[in-house]
């Protein structure tokens, strides 16, 4: 019997395949830390002029744009999710204020905002720029979903400012989770979105014991569980779907060996007992790697006590390899997105300064940011034990889509990828 792959704790929105490639699009949030404000794009591309761009890979206007918020008030390193058809951009830092005296720009108080974008409204829309200088939400001509606009007119605020935070749907839920810094986050770090109504949820273990400059976590959604660890912790699991009072549980002894949001697909089918039913792509660092990190597979197993928590490593992919001279900053994001079957889409972002080393004197250019794009397809075997016999990955296409600020006036300090959706 064929494996029938499906993503877990993604809306079934997000997965297209390719009877319907001619109708659905990859959106792309970005976000920008620029002279005096914070900035955040929201772009999309069609997957059927995607497929295109990658055997001509010279139509990088085909990213078209098509919202974007900024402002002197808008929050810094906000975090990016989908519910259903909109795209939240949810908690960040506030801005400082501008009489301190500090070269810090945001922080350290974490935001409780909440911006929406709706998808729906794509194809009557036209680029168009949002500002949303004193937080106030109008209505008018321009419609209620013309762009990126403030959310407290269907999501209020969180209770707590969560910088960085993790913004996922869950069991059509919206989670969202603090991220880091960990020396601007405060109790309470986790929260749930449902009826209309924010609830907080109990802060994770890792909490109290994390040093107060932590910031970097790795997260992965199986079914209703929100597993997360750090370099220096296990990994904890929240089931969202387990009765009250829910609680954090340790489901690996172990921190997860790669970076950031992993995704994982399943691949249970009816009768089977095969042990392996899940696989796992996660961003891991590669000691000797071209520019240090790769895409890696992991098998994951059923654990009647601990749920999807244990796996092994399969192996990387090296999807990156003509991309080495563009990647491997150590900030550089990214996102796995599922398009359906065994199709998947890695998408990274590397910000390049706006400075140059000149013997000891740094030379003054322009920022950039390249987004690389590749879609990969797999397949896998397994022995009688559940132990992988074969993993194999095919490249169905790439590009790179370079960003450049030189048109415009200030500087960009930094650029991040935020979020990743096919709709």
């Amino acid at each position: 019997m064929a494996r029938r792959p499906r993503v877990m704790g993604i809306p079934e929105g997000a997965v297209a395949d390719d009877a319907d490639t001619n109708s659905r699009s990859l959106y792309v949030c970005t976000y920008e830390s620029k002279t005096g404000h914070a900035r955040y794009d929201i772009r999309a591309i069609r997957l059927s002029d995607l497929l295109s761009t990658f055997k001509s890979k010279s139509k990088t206007d085909l990213l078209r744009k098509l919202a974007s918020v900024e402002g002197k008030d808008v929050p810094y390193l906000m975090g990016c999710g989908l519910l259903g058809s909109q795209i939240l951009l949810a908690g960040g830092l506030e801005p400082r204020d501008p009489k301190q005296k500090t070269g810090f720009r945001y922080g350290p108080y974490g935001s409780k905002q909440i911006y929406l974008f709706e998808t729906d409204d794509d194809g009557k829309r036209k680029e168009k720029v949002v500002y949303n200088q004193s937080h106030s939400h109008t209505t008018g001509d321009e419609g209620e979903f013309e762009g990126i606009i403030k959310g407290d007119c269907c999501y209020g605020e969180l209770h707590q400012g969560k910088p960085e935070p993790l913004v996922v749907e869950v069991g059509g839920k919206l989670y969202v989770l603090s991220g880091g810094p960990r020396c601007f986050s405060k109790s309470p770090v986790f929260e749930e979105f449902n009826s209309g109504t924010w609830t907080t949820l109990p802060d994770p273990p890792y909490i109290r014991p994390c040093p107060r400059a932590f910031r970097y976590f790795s997260y992965a959604i199986v079914g209703t569980k929100i597993m997360v660890s750090t370099p220096i912790t296990p990994a904890f699991c929240f089931d969202v779907a387990a009765p009250n009072p829910r609680q954090w549980w340790v489901c690996s002894a172990e921190p997860f060996p790669f970076i950031g949001l992993a995704l994982v697909v399943d691949l249970e089918e009816e009768g089977s007992e095969l042990k392996c039913n899940k696989i796992m792509f996660g961003y891991e660092r590669i000691p000797g790697y071209g520019h240090g990190y790769d895409v890696v597979a992991y098998a994951m197993f059923h654990d009647d006590e601990n749920g999807y928590c244990y796996y092994h490593r399969i192996q990387p992919l090296h999807l990156l390899t003509e991309f080495h001279a563009l990647l491997g900053r150590s900030h550089d994001t990214f996102r796995f997105v599922h398009l359906g079957g065994r199709k998947v889409c890695f998408v990274i972002a590397s910000f390049i300064p706006g400075l140059e080393a000149d013997d000891d004197h740094p030379i003054p250019t322009t920022e950039k940011m390249n987004l690389v794009v590749v879609t990969f397809e797999f397949s896998i075997s397994e022995n009688n034990d559940g132990s992988t016999r074969s993993f194999s990955t095919k490249t169905l296409g790439s590009c790179v889509f370079p960003f450049n600020w030189a048109s415009e006036s200030g500087r960009t300090f930094d650029g991040k990828l935020l979020g990743c959706f096919v709709r």
